[in-house]
């Protein structure tokens, strides 16, 4: 797995290329986390154009940055997640405590209403 990060305007894009699984969820961990750690209001759009697989772990790295994501008056939003994944999504009811849209666009739109102190 890659992960590719770019800052635009206010928002940083996350975007996981291949598959996350145990070992690989270090480097996603690492990503999401420096982000939280170094931005005031961390406005996170995590792309998942590109993800083919997501383990429990990956999907405990989002869990894990929710609390303090929020707690910054930040934001994480999925975007463009294949259907395989969502499935994941889905099974394990995490669909239901994050926004997840279609696209980067629509992700930055949604996010657009916390752009408060970046």
């Amino acid at each position: 797995m890659n992960i590719k990060t770019l800052i635009e305007g206010n928002y940083v894009i996350i975007k996981p290329i291949g598959e996350v699984d145990a070992f690989s969820a270090i480097a996603l961990d690492n990503a999401v986390g420096d982000v939280v750690k170094n931005y005031e209001q961390p406005l996170i759009i995590l792309d998942g154009s590109e993800l083919t697989y997501i383990s429990s772990a990956g999907i405990g790295v989002f869990i894990t940055y929710l609390e303090p994501i929020r707690k910054k008056k930040g934001d994480l939003i999925f975007s463009g997640m294949r259907k395989e994944v969502l499935y994941v999504f889905s099974i394990l009811g995490l669909d239901k405590l994050v926004v997840i849209v279609e696209n980067v666009s629509q992700a930055k739109e949604r996010l657009s209403h916390v752009k408060e102190s970046f």
